[in-house]
C-alpha cells in the first residue's frame, strides 16, 4: 500500500480497532472482580461434580476432576504482578490522551519516545513539503501510539501470567461446570431437547468431535476467557483508538458507530478463537503430543482458502458501491486490463464516516478479487494520483516473491505451534501455573502467552518482509505508470491526511514500520530512470 499506516487492509473500521487479534488493551482489575464474585468454594473446588440426572442433557455436564487443588506459594508476587499490569494499562491510555496530566512532563509525555533527529539535507527536503509545526505534531501522535502499544502488550503478557499465578484459570473452570450443571438440570432445557431432536444433536456436536464428554466443556471455557479478556481490555481500546484519534483529528467515527464494530469483532473474533482453541485442544486429546504438526499442516493449506474468503468480513463493518463511470474508472479498467485483472470488481467503500484517512487496496483472490478505493481518496486525490496509487497495489500481486512468503508463514508457523507443545508439556510441572497436563483447559493462558511473546519476536523479520516488498512494488509501480511527479504528490498527500511519522526512529522502522520512511520513498521516485533530475512538488 502506499502508505505504512495500513497494514492488513480490509478492515475499515481499523480506526475502532475491531481487527486486532489481540485481546484488547486495559483495565485489569475487573478480571480479579468477575472470577472472584462467582468462584466457588474451597469444598466445591474439590467436590463440584454431582451426578447428572438421565436423559439427553447428561452430555452436556463433563466429568470433574476428584483430585484435591494444588495450592501455589506465589499469591503475593501474583498480586504484585496484577497491580503492574494495572498501573501500566491505565498510564499507557490515561496520559497519551490526557493533556493535563502529560503536561507536568514536558511538552508531551509521548514526545520524547524513539525522537529521530534528521540530517539538514533529509529536513530541506521535507520542509518543501511540511511545515515544523506538521512534523512535530505527527511526531507525537506516533509517539503516544508507540506509548500505547507498548504499556498495552505488557499488560496483556501480566494479564495472562496473573490468571494463571492467581488460580483465576481454576475459577473459571468452576465457573464453567456451574454453568453446565446448571443448565444439565433445568427442566426447560430437556424439554426443548426433547422436543426439538435437531437442536439436541446441536449440544451434543462438540462432545462428538472432541471425542469426550469434555468437549462442550471447553469450548465454553474458552469463549468465557476469550469473551472475559476483550471486555476487560475495552476501556484501553476505546481511548487509544476513539479518543486519541479524534484529539489528533484523523478520526470521524461516532461512539455508537465504535460500540457497534467493536461488538460485531467481538462476536466474530470470540467464535474464531473458540473454534480455533477446541480444534487445539480436541487434537491433543485425539493424537496426543503430536496436535502441534496437524494444527501447522491445517493452517498452510487454511492460509490459501483465506484469501478467497478476506473480502467478504469487510462487508460486516462498511458498505461498497461500485466506482461509477467516468474518467477515472476509464483509467482504472485500463490499468487493470493491462494486469490481467480485467474481471476484477471496482468498489468505493465508504471510509469516510469512521476516517479521514485515505487508502486503496487489493484484496480477494481468483473470482472473489476486487479492487477498493476509499471514498475519501477519490474525493481528494486527482485520477492521475489513484492511478499511480493502483499500480502501486497492482504490483503486489505481480511480485513473484508470493512463493516465499508462503515458505516464510510456514516456517514461521512452525516454530510457534513446536514452541507452544514445548512449554504446554512442561510447564504443567510448576504447580503455581494450576493446570495438570498438556491437555488441561486451564493451561489456555499459557498458549495464548506463547503466542504473544513468539509473534512479538519474529514480527521484526515479517516488517522488513513486508518493507522489502513495499520497495520492489514502489519500483514497479514507476516502471508501469512513468509519473515520479504524481508518486511524490500521493505520498505528500497520504503523509498529510494520515498524519505519518516522516522522520521515524530507526529503532521504530525495526519494530512496527511496515512501510518504507517518505524519505526512501520520495528517493525512490528520483532514482527511477523515467524521473526528472529533481521531481517537483
Amino acid at each position: 500500500m502506499p502508505e505504512g499506516q495500513f497494514d492488513n487492509f480490509p478492515p475499515v473500521g481499523r480506526s475502532a480497532g475491531v481487527w486486532r487479534d489481540h485481546t484488547g488493551r486495559g483495565s485489569i482489575l475487573m478480571t480479579t472482580c468477575a472470577i472472584f464474585l462467582s468462584r466457588p468454594s474451597q469444598k466445591a473446588a474439590i467436590e463440584f461434580e454431582r451426578p447428572c440426572r438421565e436423559g439427553s442433557m447428561k452430555s452436556l455436564t463433563p466429568p470433574a476432576s476428584t483430585s484435591p487443588r494444588r495450592r501455589g506459594k506465589g499469591p503475593r508476587t501474583a498480586w504484585s504482578l496484577l497491580g503492574i499490569a494495572a498501573l501500566l494499562a491505565t498510564l499507557g491510555a490515561v496520559l497519551p490522551a490526557c493533556p493535563t496530566l502529560s503536561a507536568p512532563f514536558g511538552q508531551d509525555v509521548a514526545g520524547t519516545i524513539l525522537t529521530n533527529k534528521p540530517t539538514s539535507e533529509d529536513l530541506t527536503v521535507l520542509q518543501r513539503f511540511f511545515s515544523d509545526a506538521e512534523m512535530t505534531r505527527w511526531k507525537q501522535y506516533h509517539s503516544k501510539k508507540l506509548l500505547l502499544h507498548g504499556t498495552g502488550l505488557g499488560a496483556v503478557a501480566i494479564f495472562y501470567l496473573a490468571f494463571l499465578l492467581l488460580g483465576l484459570n481454576k475459577h473459571l473452570k468452576g465457573l464453567t461446570r456451574r454453568i453446565l450443571e446448571e443448565c444439565s438440570q433445568r427442566a426447560g432445557s430437556r424439554r426443548m431437547l426433547i422436543r426439538y431432536p435437531l437442536l439436541a444433536r446441536l449440544a451434543s456436536l462438540p462432545n462428538r468431535v472432541y471425542g469426550s464428554e469434555e468437549g462442550i466443556f471447553v469450548l465454553i471455557y474458552t469463549i468465557l476467557f476469550v469473551l472475559l479478556a476483550r471486555i476487560v481490555f475495552l476501556p484501553q481500546s476505546f481511548l487509544g483508538s476513539f479518543l486519541l484519534e479524534h484529539r489528533e483529528g484523523v478520526a470521524t467515527i461516532r461512539p455508537l458507530l465504535w460500540f457497534a464494530d467493536y461488538a460485531k469483532s467481538l462476536l466474530v473474533g470470540t467464535a474464531v478463537i473458540s473454534c480455533m482453541v477446541f480444534g487445539f485442544y480436541g487434537l491433543i486429546h485425539r493424537v496426543g503430543k503430536h496436535w502441534w504438526l496437524f494444527v501447522w499442516a491445517g493452517l498452510c493449506i487454511g492460509i490459501l482458502g483465506y484469501a478467497y474468503l478476506a473480502p467478504f468480513r469487510a462487508y460486516l463493518y462498511s458498505d461498497f458501491r461500485p466506482l461509477p463511470a467516468g474518467e477515472l474508472r476509464s483509467q482504472v479498467e485500463e490499468l487493470a486490463r493491462k494486469q490481467g485483472l480485467d474481471s476484477c470488481e471496482i468498489l468505493v467503500v465508504n471510509a469516510s464516516v469512521r476516517t479521514r484517512k485515505a487508502n486503496a487496496y487489493v484484496t480477494g483472490a481468483g473470482p472473489t478479487r476486487r479492487i477498493v478505493l476509499y471514498d475519501t481518496l477519490v474525493d481528494q486525490f486527482t485520477p492521475r494520483e489513484i492511478v499511480m496509487i493502483l499500480a502501486h497495489e497492482f504490483s503486489h500481486g505481480a511480485d513473484k516473491s508470493k512463493g516465499k512468503d508462503f515458505l516464510a508463514f510456514s516456517i514461521t508457523a512452525f516454530v510457534v505451534l513446536a514452541s507452544a507443545q514445548f512449554v504446554l508439556r512442561r510447564g504443567h510441572r510448576i504447580r503455581r501455573l494450576h493446570y495438570n497436563h498438556p491437555g488441561d483447559i486451564a493451561g489456555l493462558p499459557v498458549l495464548f502467552l506463547v503466542f504473544l511473546v513468539a509473534f512479538e519476536v519474529l514480527n521484526p523479520l515479517h516488517l522488513a518482509s513486508k518493507r522489502a516488498a513495499e520497495i520492489r512494488a514502489d519500483r514497479k509501480s514507476l516502471e508501469l505508470v512513468c509519473d515520479p511527479e504524481a508518486f511524490v504528490s500521493v505520498h505528500v498527500k497520504l503523509a498529510r491526511m494520515n498524519h505519518s511519522d516522516v522522520t521515524p526512529h530507526p529503532l521504530a522502522i525495526l519494530l512496527y514500520g511496515s512501510h518504507p520512511p517518505f524519505l526512501q520513498r520520495i528517493e525512490t521516485a528520483r532514482s527511477a530512470p523515467c524521473a526528472a533530475e529533481e521531481p517537483p512538488r
